[in-house]
């Protein structure tokens, strides 16, 4: 990468500033200023809003239109602060008091020395969840999405490096995802937009989802171990993080093992609906 690249200088350096500027905001303040953030975009920006609200719709077909308007309005308040949460990384993480459920899980699979991959998706507080492995003595890796400016993936990559995580591109040689898994690391990875053509098909909110595949065949072929981990806000300044064994088929078949995640997120998604990035196009995919 061109660290001289105008571009990238000015697109880092304004981000850098943004961070310099958050980090010397008390979190009070800052939850008030998200809040803010929120209100605005809800009202005035519409890029993905039809797209967020439909499927809202979808997924709670029984929904009033105003508990719909009402959960989009908490889902652009929620990613205002996890925006702001992320910018301020490392400080934002240790302003926070995290609860976690399920770590003996996560300590007891660590222990066969063959990695552990960590299923999950784009819910609740997910960038902080590799903040609190990294925290907490963790080696872990995870898969990222390259930014269209490259400034911004400057930055990104070094705010999800502040506590020690492994960046592997999307488009990454696989072997790498497989030598951390060896190394005994947690291999993160997001599964949960549409995937096209090269995903398997499985039922979301009762819609047939095309969903990356990724987690499952890296669960066979590597044998490694595969639990569900969601970071979800309980408060302002309170987060809780857990760990869930996820039903393993005994025929080593995708399709069942994606669905098998795949519906526990639903259910945590059902729980804090205003906490899921409904923003993708994840139904854009149809059944041929």
């Amino acid at each position: 990468m061109n660290q001289n690249n105008p571009k990238l200088t000015i697109t880092y350096r304004f981000l850098s500033l943004l961070h310099k500027l958050t980090c010397t905001i008390r979190p009070a303040q800052r939850i008030q200023i998200a809040n803010v953030m929120g209100k605005f975009l809800f009202f005035l920006l519409t890029f993905r809003k039809s797209v967020a609200r439909n499927n809202l719709m979808k997924a709670f077909p029984n929904k009033s239109d105003y508990w719909i308007t009402k959960t989009l309005y908490k889902c652009y308040q929620f990613f205002a602060w996890n925006l702001f949460q992320f910018i301020t990384l490392p400080q934002s993480f240790h302003e926070t008091n995290i609860h976690v459920a399920g770590k003996d899980i996560l300590d007891n699979y660590l222990k066969r020395g063959n990695g552990i991959i960590l299923a999950t998706g784009h819910f609740g507080a997910w960038e902080l969840l590799g903040a609190w492995l990294g925290h907490n003595g963790y080696a872990s890796a995870g898969v990222v999405q390259q930014q269209r400016s490259a400034g911004a993936h400057r930055f990104f990559n070094e705010r999800r490096g502040a506590f020690g995580m492994v960046q592997i591109g999307r488009r990454s040689n696989p072997k790498q995802m497989t030598e951390v898994l060896k190394d005994n690391f947690i291999l993160g990875l997001i599964s949960d937009q549409d995937a096209r053509k090269h995903g398997t098909f499985v039922n979301f909110f009762n819609q047939p989802s095309s969903t990356p595949k990724g987690t499952a065949v890296f669960h066979y072929r590597t044998k490694s171990p595969i639990i569900f981990a969601t970071i979800v806000q309980l408060s302002a300044q309170k987060l809780k993080v857990e760990f869930e064994e996820i039903p393993i088929p005994e025929n080593r078949n995708i399709q069942e093992l994606t669905q098998s995640f795949t519906t526990m997120l639903e259910s945590k998604i059902i729980e804090y609906p205003e906490q899921y990035f409904w923003f993708h196009k994840r139904w854009k995919t149809k059944p041929q």
